[in-house]
């Protein structure tokens, strides 16, 4: 049975040892316990999956989510983070893209404060 993908005709869709994350977008909710994130990645042949991890500044680990073999190139997703989470620390979020037990072959890191303050890098 062949796979259907969410894709415009003509996108070159890519094996999986060239996939890449493209874009990671957060945007924290105004009551500073949800993040709102968005991730893009290249066209694929075959469904990867994305790891993510929220740490805050001394690396304690607050969030974790697995997102297995998207349908489209963009998935959004809200993370909640715990009770407590002091909103004025900055956190990260580390997202892998890897397929099964393979190690990742694309990381990308983003760092934000969960409630919203712009980060001046």
């Amino acid at each position: 049975m062949e796979e259907i993908f969410f894709f415009e005709d003509g996108t070159d869709r890519l094996p999986r040892n060239e996939m890449r994350i493209t874009r990671v977008h957060l945007e924290p909710y105004s009551d500073s316990t949800r993040i709102n994130a968005s991730f893009t990645i290249t066209p694929f042949e075959e469904r990867p999956n994305l790891s993510l991890r929220i740490t805050n500044s001394s690396n304690e680990i607050l969030v974790t989510a697995e997102i297995l073999e998207p349908l489209t190139v963009t998935t959004e997703i809200t993370l909640h983070l715990p009770a407590g989470v002091n909103s004025n620390e900055l956190c990260t979020l580390t997202t892998k893209l890897y397929y099964e037990d393979e190690e990742p072959q694309d990381t990308m890191t983003t760092k934000f404060y969960p409630n919203g303050k712009q980060i001046n890098e």
